[in-house]
């Protein structure tokens, strides 16, 4: 994700992921990187059961992060991804 493509300034810094069943951890874990300067998430969620990707649904609605659904259909969760 290039920090143009989400309307920040050339000095945004980007965290791409790759998560399942993250959900009890995802609010912390993005708010200790905003401290640490990250400005913009991506996260592909992978066939999640516990809420993650509802959780994450939400925040995108919010406009604070970019979800991507990643459904595994019989195929490598990690190359669909990139």
């Amino acid at each position: 994700m290039r920090p143009e493509s989400c309307g920040h300034s050339s000095d945004a810094h980007d965290s791409n992921h790759l998560c399942q069943e993250e959900g009890p951890f995802i609010l912390e874990w993005i708010a200790y990187h905003q401290m640490l300067g990250i400005t913009d998430f991506l996260f592909y969620s992978n066939d999640c059961t516990d809420g993650t990707d509802a959780l994450l649904d939400g925040l995108a609605q919010q406009g604070h992060v970019v979800h991507l659904p990643n459904s595994a259909e019989g195929r490598n969760y990690q190359m669909e991804a990139l």
